[in-house]
């Protein structure tokens, strides 16, 4: 747990420690950088990529029970899946809401005991009985569907669609909704589509549950079984568009369970497409480690691959490292994505829509900025060394894509261009003014005028990350969108100097990102607001002279920059003060001396509990990746800067 107290949090963190120099020596550089290189090397996949297991822990494999036992799906990793939950399993009886969560929550734990239910476990399991006691402790079936009212907590749509909970806690509005006409021109603009599939599988999975139909005659019955054909196959229809060639969504496991739930519930059998290629896309997810099941929650090789080949760039002395980097760069612009995009994204009329890329291979219909400027980082910073037409045509399409998807407000979304903007600093603090979705004129005035942690606004560090990449490929300062990007970022600055980051965890390594897209762009760096982000970056210095925030950070903005040295967050630090300008202060050396020290013999570094967040601000991943590339990147930057 992070102090109470921002002051003296810092003041125990200024000590240097004693008994050792702070400053690392070139040969303890040089000797770490060679070996964090070669173990980078040594993870590249036979294609050129990089891939990093996600594990979203316990709610994963409970909500995939409850999938394969609704849809009737024959699943040979049920056994291998309960164990996994048995496992998962604390003291008390409860799951975390993600993998090395300090606390159980009790949706996840009523989800967990459902999904045991749902695997033929018995009723007097000590598993089953102390979770079921668990969330009876902390308010029983009622408070878990008040989280799913107040919040829009998703595991309840999964309970109502097993029976482990009564259906009156979701929206009883009929599913002709999703005949209304206009109704994707009346969302356009307001919300991502994302949340009509939502709406539409959670409608689906409400009405699958209630109460059975009223005698009628047989001409009112015929007119009614042929307007809810008409309804049923509207609702698939509009499902199934955003479906990838694969089966997946958005090729990320809950999307994915979340749709097959949606699907079942509208009648689509387990062996009919396409809720059979999306049943097929989450086997194909899991691995068997010592007798229990893991599932990979997001595929990731395009992120992984650009966050490689960035700290690959910077050791061009590496001679494996090199070759690594060429291939991992053919990778990326393999997976350029040349389908158009989705007119629901991108809605401006001539607006490019090819070019970008998405979170990994097989994802069309969801390129995002966020990875598109890290790739375009990654391709920038080699092109010296690959200096092929192919790479140059293919900076320039990612580059205009970018181009069209900056909102009017200046900033990027990940996602969807022109959404509504947020106010300035940090969401998803206090609680989200989330509508009665039982109530029609809520549920219609979420889509009309959403609260902004439902949309994709432009935020602080997916437009940091989009200035990195223009930077590396050669747009600076006087570029008229990046002047926007750059007065945006100055709007959204916080008191305190930082920057808050939807995507990463949280206030650190988005004020990190911030520092390293100004500096790539040629930003003035001795300018008032960014020496502002510095100042504040360095009072967050551990004792141990690493940097690191807990998740706290997200509902507390007081534990920001608060927490255990993590190695990503210290190269992040690391890399933005060197590149700002602060090679020689005290801060940088005490953090390099930092991952020297804490390099493991195989030259990489603990994960040191980096998580990012799934669904902020109460569930978030492990992504161990960027705990070796990302210091890898800062060594080198340091031998750089000191050469």
């Amino acid at each position: 747990m992070v102090s109470a107290s921002r002051e003296s949090t810092i003041e125990c963190r200024t000590a240097v420690p004693k008994g050792r120099s702070p400053s690392p020596s070139t040969a303890e550089l040089e000797s770490a950088l060679a070996r964090a290189a070669d173990q980078l090397v040594s993870q590249q996949r036979d294609d050129g990529s990089y891939e990093c297991w996600i594990d979203v822990g316990p709610v994963a494999i409970a909500s995939q029970l409850i999938v394969e036992h609704v849809t009737k799906h024959s699943s040979r990793t049920q056994a291998e899946a309960v164990e996994a939950l048995r496992q998962a399993q604390r003291d008390d009886g409860s799951f975390g809401a993600w993998l090395h969560a300090e606390e159980g929550a009790a949706t996840v734990t009523a989800l967990a005991a459902a999904a045991l239910d749902c695997a033929g476990v018995s009723p007097d399991d000590p598993a089953l009985t102390a979770a079921r006691e668990f969330v009876r402790r902390h308010g029983g079936m009622e408070a878990v569907g008040q989280a799913f009212i107040e919040r829009g907590e998703a595991s309840a749509i999964f309970l109502v669609a097993c029976g482990a909970m009564d259906s009156s806690v979701l929206p009883a509005l009929p599913l002709s909704i999703a005949l209304t006409p206009l109704l994707e021109r009346l969302v356009d603009g307001r919300v991502h589509a994302g949340n009509l599939l939502a709406l539409f599988t959670t409608l689906a999975v409400s009405a699958s549950r209630r109460a059975k139909q009223q005698r009628t005659g047989w001409f009112k019955a015929a007119l009614k079984g042929a307007m809810r054909e008409f309804e049923r196959q509207r609702a698939i229809d509009y499902i199934e568009g955003w479906q990838n060639p694969d089966g997946s969504f958005n090729q990320a496991l809950f999307p994915t369970q979340l749709m097959a739930l949606g699907l079942s519930a509208l009648g689509v059998e387990a062996t009919a497409e396409p809720l059979a290629g999306a049943l097929r896309w989450l086997d194909e997810r899991k691995a068997v480690r010592r007798g229990a099941l893991h599932m990979q929650a997001i595929p990731n090789d395009v992120w992984s691959t650009a966050q490689a080949g960035i700290a690959l760039a910077t050791v061009p002395e590496h001679t494996a490292g090199q070759a690594a980097l060429e291939r991992a760069t053919a990778h990326l612009r393999r997976e350029q994505l040349q389908e158009l995009q989705p007119r629901a994204n991108q809605r401006k009329r001539g607006a490019k829509r090819t070019g970008g890329w998405a979170f990994q291979r097989g994802n069309p219909t969801m390129p995002d900025c966020d990875d598109t400027g890290l790739v375009l980082a990654c391709l920038g910073a080699s092109t010296a060394s690959e200096a092929s037409r192919e790479a140059f045509k293919s900076i320039d399409d990612g580059v205009a894509w970018l181009r069209d998807m900056q909102n009017p407000d200046g900033g990027w979304a990940a996602y969807v261009w022109n959404l509504p903007s947020k106010e300035p600093g940090p969401m998803f603090v206090g609680t989200t003014a989330m509508p009665d979705l039982r109530d029609p004129k809520a549920a219609l005035s979420m889509f009309v005028d959403p609260p902004p942690e439902l949309g994709d606004p432009s935020t602080e560090g997916v437009t940091a990350r989009v200035l990195w990449g223009l930077g590396a490929c050669g747009v600076r300062r006087d570029d008229a969108a990046v002047c926007r990007a750059i007065e945006f970022l100055q709007a959204q600055q916080c008191e305190s100097g930082a920057f808050w980051d939807r995507w990463m965890t949280c206030y650190l390594p988005g004020t990190a990102t911030v520092l390293l897209g100004l500096a790539a762009v040629g930003e003035d760096l001795e300018a008032g607001w960014v020496t502002r982000a510095l100042d504040w970056m360095e009072s967050c210095q551990n004792e141990d002279g690493g940097f690191g925030e807990s998740t706290d950070a997200f509902t507390d903005p007081n534990a920001a920059g608060c927490g255990p040295s993590m190695p990503a967050i210290t190269g992040f630090v690391v890399s933005a003060l060197i590149r700002c300008g602060r090679r020689d202060g005290l801060s940088v050396q005490r953090a390099l001396r930092y991952l020297v020290d804490t390099q493991q013999p195989d030259g990489g570094w603990d994960n040191a509990g980096w998580v990012n967040p799934y669904v902020p601000p109460d569930t978030f991943y492990e992504y161990e990746l960027s705990s070796l590339c990302v210091p890898c990147m800062a060594l080198a930057d340091a031998l750089s800067a000191y050469g």
